[in-house]
């Protein structure tokens, strides 16, 4: 069920919205047709989340999600889930990028191939 006997959104819904969300992020930054293209994936490996305040049932709410680090294997993502400006949980997510080809296998080459001014040195 994704409503809970109190009458708001249980846990495992919050996590199956922010798989979504995640999904979405991921194929409009373009980072999704590059990783298909070269044969890698963006795997979970490590999830937390934090409500801050129950979202009701029927309440209208939306999802923002952003790229806050990266390092030589793993992306770290957060999703906001928000109802009038108000973040009632925050969701934080580890991807490691596997398979393909070793050129493809670290996050910064991934974002290079959908941007490469993306990642240009200095100011």
């Amino acid at each position: 069920w994704d409503v809970d006997r109190n009458k708001h959104m249980n846990n495992a819904k919050f996590i199956r919205i922010g798989n979504y969300a995640r999904r979405s992020f991921w194929a409009n930054a373009g980072v999704w047709n590059v990783a298909l293209a070269n044969r890698v994936n963006l795997i979970v490996t490590a999830t937390t989340i934090r409500y801050r305040r129950e979202l009701r049932l029927f309440t209208s709410y939306q999802v923002i999600s952003r790229l806050i680090y990266w390092d030589d294997k793993c992306f770290y993502s957060e999703h906001k889930f928000v109802v009038n400006n108000f973040v009632h949980a925050v969701q934080l997510v580890k991807y490691r990028v596997v398979g393909g080809q070793a050129t493809m296998r670290m996050p910064r080459d991934l974002l290079s191939a959908v941007d490469p001014g993306l990642l240009k040195e200095g100011p």
